[in-house]
């Protein structure tokens, strides 16, 4: 059972992107329960996140974040005359279904999301090659636990990401936990980190997908020490 975390990003140098509000909102205006009914087997195939880490991650903390608020999200923009934005997102075909659940929400709270689909392969260059997206869905713990992905999609010049996220705060307390002297003040300041990330809200964490492999009893040959993705075998 793999564990995929399943996020919809913001391309932080555009105007949407780069207005905290709109970010709030956004995350304020999801429905995951929505998502994970329509798109995920009301629940078999994964669970609801609001954290980009996976669940099986070491070092993984629960966050406080934006709870589903269609009415303060609705609220929100009106209060600072954003009602009525169009949001351009970015996806292809694996997360059609999601980015359509997105689109029901954020058309409840006065956004229009518009939706084009990409080629899965070369997604991410692809997609930054072009630049007109505010948002994109991928996913991240895939490849690897949060220093992983705290490096590869949010540190500046993330080598994954297209969020384009850039935070002088955030890099520097990743700077200082990468620099601990000893694990339990790492995963003190990756908790920190963590919950930096879920209130600046660089992208929207939706759920964590179960991916499954079944073998029969007599299994063998898999090098689990090479794998790069978190596998949760406690089942």
């Amino acid at each position: 059972d793999n564990i995929q975390g399943v996020y919809a990003g913001f391309n932080a140098p555009t105007e949407y992107g780069a207005n905290k509000i709109v970010r709030q909102a956004v995350a304020m205006a999801v429905n995951r329960e929505d998502i994970i009914n329509a798109c995920y087997e009301n629940g078999s195939c994964g669970t609801i996140a609001y954290n980009f880490i996976s669940t099986v991650g070491a070092g993984y903390t629960d966050v406080d974040s934006y709870e589903y608020d269609p009415e303060g999200a609705k609220k929100l923009l009106e209060d600072n005359n954003l009602s009525g934005i169009t949001l351009k997102l970015y996806t292809f075909a694996k997360y059609i279904p999601v980015a359509e659940v997105l689109q029901s929400n954020l058309r409840e709270v006065g956004i229009t999301l518009e939706i084009t689909e990409y080629a899965q392969t070369g997604f991410t260059k692809a997609i930054k090659e072009d630049n007109q997206y505010d948002l994109a869905i991928n996913c991240t713990s895939q490849y690897g636990g949060i220093l992983t992905v705290m490096v590869e999609y949010l540190m500046t010049n993330a080598a994954r990401s297209f969020m384009n996220y850039s935070n002088a705060d955030f890099d520097a307390k990743l700077t200082e936990a990468l620099a601990s002297a000893s694990y339990e003040e790492m995963l003190a300041k990756y908790a920190d980190l963590q919950q930096f990330v879920a209130e600046e809200v660089p992208g929207v964490a939706l759920c964590m997908a179960n991916l499954f492999c079944v073998g029969s009893s007599n299994f063998y040959g898999v090098n689990l020490n090479a794998q790069a993705v978190d596998v949760d075998f406690t089942g």
